[in-house]
């Protein structure tokens, strides 16, 4: 049975730390959560267990291999996974984490997960939700993979509503904080080197970011 978390049962402190460590030990299971990020419903996964990757690729319909990005608490998370955590980058993290940005950096050797693919990616995407509760469960647990809670080519879910059945059937926990309330994409910049670059404009524009980071370019 789906277990269904809304805003008001998680603004007592209480059952909000009661359902942050329930909700850890069902992704430690290799179970599948589905909840909000800016600007649209995801699924999540533990990229530690195989259970996990595989339920994942299952309900996406995914076959082939793919590298799934990442969810992490904050950019000091991404010390562990990447020898790139330059100061440009904390400097753009600091500013504009939590929010509707990727960072495309360069993956260390010998990760303990492959993310969906035969073997360790090279390249490593992160993004920090604005969530308190699923920032509080990342701090817990350490990265977690996500996904769109949609078949691939279909639109992302704005809202739970806009689910489909044959994704609700297969989570354990929604985390149904309402309707997203950001328009557009997520922005996208690399920082596999020393040059960062925008490589997909979004919500957060490259104007805003230039400010905070004047040698950034554009694609």
């Amino acid at each position: 049975m789906t277990i269904v978390l809304t805003n008001d049962q998680l603004k007592k402190k209480l059952d909000f730390e009661t359902q942050l460590f329930e909700t850890l030990e069902i992704l430690r299971s290799g179970s599948l959560i589905c909840a909000a990020l800016e600007n649209a419903y995801v699924l999540i996964a533990d990229p530690t267990s195989e259970d996990a990757v595989a339920k994942l690729k299952e309900v996406k319909g995914i076959q082939e291999d793919t590298y799934f990005p990442l969810l992490v608490a904050n950019v000091d998370a991404l010390k562990d996974f990447s020898p790139s955590v330059t100061p440009s980058l904390r400097l753009i993290g600091l500013e504009f984490w939590p929010g509707p940005l990727n960072l495309e950096v360069q993956a260390r050797t010998g990760l303990p997960w492959t993310l969906g693919a035969v073997n360790e990616p090279s390249v490593l995407i992160a993004r920090s939700p604005s969530s308190k509760f699923l920032r509080g469960v990342l701090e817990l647990s350490g990265p977690l993979m996500y996904s769109p809670a949609a078949a691939v080519g279909e639109k992302a879910p704005r809202k739970v509503a806009d689910i489909s059945s044959a994704i609700t059937e297969e989570v354990a926990v929604i985390v149904d904080s309402g309707p997203c309330t950001l328009e557009g994409i997520a922005s996208t910049v690399n920082f596999q080197t020393d040059n960062p670059k925008m490589v997909r404009e979004g919500s957060i524009t490259f104007f805003d970011m230039n400010k905070v980071l004047p040698n950034l370019r554009q694609k």
